[in-house]
């Protein structure tokens, strides 16, 4: 098995194939220093080939990277300027229907895993499922203060984030060391659990064991759901107790 500092000089390496500095690459000698790594591959991804062999579900993380870089590649803001988050900025319709599956899909799926990785806060206040609105337009923006915050948005915003970092895992090294480069992608912990989670797959299958159906299927792949949400540029928001709100762009 590669050891974190391997996988580290592993990405130095696909860095200064594509010649990001003509003095040897950017300096990389620990997981805080691969902040800012996937931005250098834009706009297609060329370049992460190697990256990831050898790593368990590592060919299945390049896959999930491609259809990263196909919806959110491009840099190019409006304005002129550029993005140096991955965003997408013209993202396809997707009708309520959908929406709605996917973001019962993805709450299902978070409270299969705050099960076994014995969040119960967690798990609880998805049990029983929050209500689902789908909206259309620009959504609010969460309250702050603490005082205005609802259980169930203290969950989401304090808690949800940090399930994937509660699995015991054989190669923990090797997801903490990835971690700070998958969420600075975009600042979104639900998205860079998308992305990582074959490495995740495995052990949480064996530590699941025989749960019930429903929750040994929502498992398989939990946050997929959110990235359709999310390559479709459909936010939530919980401005209510028991309610999770996912508004779909205006057309």
């Amino acid at each position: 098995m590669i050891q974190p500092a391997e996988l580290i000089e592993r990405c130095r390496d696909a860095a200064n194939i594509i010649g990001q500095d003509d003095a040897g690459g950017p300096v990389m000698d620990g997981p805080d220093s691969l902040i800012g790594f996937f931005q250098h591959f834009r706009p297609d991804g060329s370049g992460l080939g190697d990256v990831f062999r050898d790593l368990p579900g590592g060919d299945e993380v390049h896959d999930r990277l491609d259809r990263l870089y196909d919806v959110a590649g491009h840099n190019q803001r409006p304005d002129g300027r550029r993005d140096l988050y991955f965003v997408v900025r013209r993202p396809d319709p997707i009708p309520a229907e959908i929406v709605s599956k996917a973001g019962r899909d993805w709450l299902r799926g978070l409270r299969a895993l705050a099960a076994i990785t014995g969040d119960d806060i967690t798990a609880a206040a998805l049990d029983p499922m929050p209500e689902i609105r789908v909206l259309e337009g620009a959504p609010p923006k969460h309250p702050k203060d603490d005082v205005n915050r609802s259980e169930l948005l203290k969950v989401f915003q304090d808690r949800v984030g940090q399930l994937t970092g509660r699995i015991e895992m054989p190669h923990a090294g090797l997801a903490e060391t990835l971690r700070p480069a998958f969420y600075f992608i975009n600042c979104d912990a639900m998205l860079r659990d998308y992305l990582m989670w074959p490495l995740y797959r495995e052990v949480v299958r064996d530590q699941a064991g025989d749960g019930n159906d429903q929750d040994a299927i929502a498992l398989v792949d939990p946050f997929s759901p959110y990235f359709v949400l999310w390559r479709h540029g459909v936010k939530y928001r919980i401005m209510r107790k028991d309610t999770v709100d996912f508004y779909i762009p205006r057309r």
